[in-house]
């Protein structure tokens, strides 16, 4: 199945539109779009990787996110605590962007970045302008 982009994500937007709403008078919303309204593309490359785009138009916003097969049922026992440690490693940064860079990142263009970690994934995810998407993949 593929994601619906509800969520957490999906409740923070909504309480954002609301609060603008109230701030700057009427705004037409829209009902959430069925299925048929959201264009899916999946694509798995040569490495692997598979890729889904999920387009949405309903905000100036693009989230990246990248899902690993590994969370705490894949720990050994005596060895726990790693899928949880790789999610704080996103905040470390990269060879080519220190953590420091990528909090200045952050914060000057207003983005959010969090990692997540299950029994069954770590997840990483970056919500920012729709215009900065290549530097969200890049990073």
């Amino acid at each position: 199945m593929l994601p619906r982009w509800r969520g957490s994500y999906g409740r923070t937007f909504c309480a954002a539109l609301a609060c603008l709403a109230l701030a700057s008078g009427p705004l037409a919303l829209r009902a959430e779009p069925d299925a048929t309204d959201v264009p899916v593309t999946a694509e798995t490359l040569d490495n692997g990787l598979r890729v889904v785009i999920v387009e949405n138009h309903e905000a100036p916003v693009v989230e990246t996110a990248i899902w690993y097969r590994f969370g705490a049922n894949q720990e050994r026992p005596g060895k726990t605590g790693l899928a949880h440690a790789l999610a704080h490693m996103m905040y470390e940064g990269t060879p080519g962007l220190s953590a420091a860079g990528l909090d200045d990142v952050i914060s000057r263009l207003g983005a959010k970045a969090t990692a997540t970690t299950s029994n069954d994934y770590t997840a990483y995810r970056f919500v920012l302008p729709a215009d900065k998407l290549e530097l969200a993949l890049r990073i």
